[in-house]
């Protein structure tokens, strides 16, 4: 990688996006498409009924995404020894839910 001030090295610093050819670009034009094609492959996509990993039982939930999952699980387990009753939702996808998809897996 090329060190900014380095003479005789052109160095480009990675835009919030890139082009449709996959260079990094902060213009606003290829923010735009990029946030409509991924809008695109949300609706588009049938999560079915692996929107989030549940697991356990109970009134009570704990909501969890990415590397803590593991520790999260591993709490759950901990108090369902202790007799608390709680279940786990980890979460695949930061964006809005999509539980619609599976029935009798989630309850408002």
């Amino acid at each position: 990688m090329a060190i900014p001030g380095t003479p005789g090295i052109v160095y480009t610093a990675d835009g919030l996006e890139h082009s449709e050819a996959g260079i990094p670009s902060s213009q606003a034009r290829d923010h735009g498409v990029q946030l409509d094609k991924r809008e695109r492959k949300l609706a588009r996509h049938d999560y079915g009924r692996w929107w989030a990993d549940i697991e356990g039982e109970g009134d009570a939930s704990v909501i969890t995404f990415g590397s803590v999952t593991g520790t999260v699980r591993e709490a759950v387990l901990r108090a369902a020894a202790q007799g608390v009753r709680v279940r786990m939702i980890a979460l695949r996808l930061l964006a809005p839910a999509q539980p619609s998809n599976s029935p009798g897996r989630w309850r408002a």
